[in-house]
Parts: structure tokens; sequence; C-alpha cells
């Protein structure tokens, strides 16, 4: 199962996502708060919390939004609002347009992190579930370790705006994986 073509897009993109969350939000974001709005820590805080609402709100919608956008749709979309909102949040001039910007990222995180497991799970057969999600979950924490390690060095070379803005072309390669692979393909039902 692990060479299928649609369970290495949602390893890739599981890998991808999360050098996004760990490398862009994690990392680059609560430094740029701090060096561009002068925002102390329990503002930047409340802040890293915003995306919650909005993650939250579509992933307990996700079955109706997926019914009417269909799998690949939602996957592209979802895609489309990490690359949106890195960059506007790289280009906001105030705490507002942050805070938009982390509306949408979240709304990116609540469409695609659960969708990405869902099919992982779906699409392995139950004798080789427990390997491919594993392996699934492997390649997320390997990007959660990267991540971080690579926006850092970004930032402190470009500054974080610039990073913020650098990170979404990481979302355009999400969106590629997405559109064009069969990971957007439904799962056979069972």
């Amino acid at each position: 199962m692990l060479r299928s073509p649609a369970i290495a897009a949602t390893i890739a993109s599981g890998f991808l996502i999360f050098v996004m969350i760990f490398g862009l939000f994690l990392t680059a974001l609560p430094v740029h708060l701090q060096e561009e709005f002068g925002l102390s820590a329990a503002p930047r805080g409340v802040l890293l919390g915003i995306p919650s609402v909005s993650s939250t709100l579509i992933a307990l919608n996700l079955s109706a939004i997926r019914a009417r956008l269909g799998l690949r749709n939602l996957l592209v979309s979802g895609g489309t609002a990490f690359g949106l909102a890195l960059w506007g949040i790289g280009v906001a001039p105030t705490v507002w347009g942050v805070l938009v910007g982390l509306l949408v990222y979240g709304a990116g995180e609540g469409a695609t992190v659960p969708s990405l497991q869902e099919i992982t799970a779906a699409r392995a057969g139950a004798s080789q579930r427990g390997i491919v999600l594993a392996t699934w979950v492997s390649a997320v924490r390997l990007g959660q370790a990267t991540g971080p390690l690579v926006f850092a060095a970004v930032f402190e070379e470009i500054g974080t705006g610039a990073t913020l803005m650098a990170g979404s072309v990481v979302a355009v390669a999400v969106v590629g994986i997405h559109a064009f692979t069969p990971i957007g393909d439904e799962p056979a039902a069972g």
C-alpha cells in the first residue's frame, strides 16, 4: 500500500502541511508578531489560538462541506487557504490583517488534516492499515521536526514577513499534490 500513488500523496501532503504548521505558524509567526507589531507573549498566545476557532468550525462540518465540494476541491481549497493565509499574514500592515489571515489559516488546517487522516485510513486495507498510518504519522513528525529548523534559518536571513510569504510556496506544492494526484479521488466504500 505504501507504493500506492494515493497513499504516497497523503504522506507527502501531510509532511508539507506539518512543515508549514511547525515551521511557519509555530516558529516564524510568534517572532513576526513580536518584531513587527511589538506584541508581548500574552497577545501572541491569544493570536496563536485564533486558528482553532475556524479549524474547529470547518472540522465539525467537514462531512457536509465534503459532500458539497467533493474531496479534491475540499483538499485544494484547504491548501489554497494555507497559501493565502501565509502570504496575507506576511504582508499584513496591522494585527487585524494578521487576525483575518489566522482565521483563513485555521480553515485550511481544519479542511486538510482530518481529511488526510481519514483518506489514509480509508485507502489502507485492514491488514496494512497500521503500517500505513504509522508511516503517515512518521512523515508528519518529520515535517514537525524539520519545519522549524528550515524556516528559522530562512527568517534569520530574510526576516519573518518575507519568510511567511516565501513559505506560501510550500502551500503551492500542497495544492499541486491535491489537484494532480489520486489523493483527491474518492476512496472506494467499505
